[in-house]
């Protein structure tokens, strides 16, 4: 499943940049924002768009070679052992995917960072750091992406 998900990761970054780009920016500032405002954001990790996506991808691969019985038991065993509450949250969200499911990274983006428009300026100062790393950074326009229009 690991392999999997990192693959689609892969997958965003080649055929999908902007939104790659535009989703690594959110999970970033997630990642560094106080777990109190985390919290309030009422948000998982595997809510962000490419996060949710690349976990979907990776059950329905795990569930074609191994079928839904045995993934289930692994998540399940997974979710029971889990080494931190994160490990716990990001087992529980990949148990209620659904493999089937399809998802359209462009909508799911738009429909997502309208939620974050209280941290626009966490998001600023994050997209800022990354420009330096990438182009595709550099083409984020935050307000069109917090608007829900971009």
């Amino acid at each position: 499943m690991t392999f999997a998900h990192e693959m689609q990761h892969f997958v965003q970054h080649s055929n999908a940049r902007l939104l790659w780009a535009a989703n690594t920016v959110a999970h970033a500032m997630l990642r560094h924002l106080e777990p109190d405002k985390f919290a309030a954001l009422g948000l998982r990790v595997c809510d962000i768009p490419f996060e949710r996506e690349a976990r979907i991808v990776a059950k329905r691969v795990a569930e074609k070679l191994f079928g839904q019985d045995l993934v289930r038991r692994h998540i399940e065993a997974n979710a029971a052992e889990h080494v931190t509450e994160q490990d716990a949250t990001d087992w529980d969200c990949i148990r209620d995917l659904s493999g089937s499911t399809q998802y359209d990274l462009a909508i799911e983006t738009r429909r997502f960072f309208p939620k974050l428009q209280r941290h626009k300026l966490e998001l600023e100062r994050g997209l800022r750091a990354l420009q330096r790393d990438d182009e595709a950074f550099r083409q984020i326009d935050l307000d069109v992406l917090l608007s829900g229009k971009g």
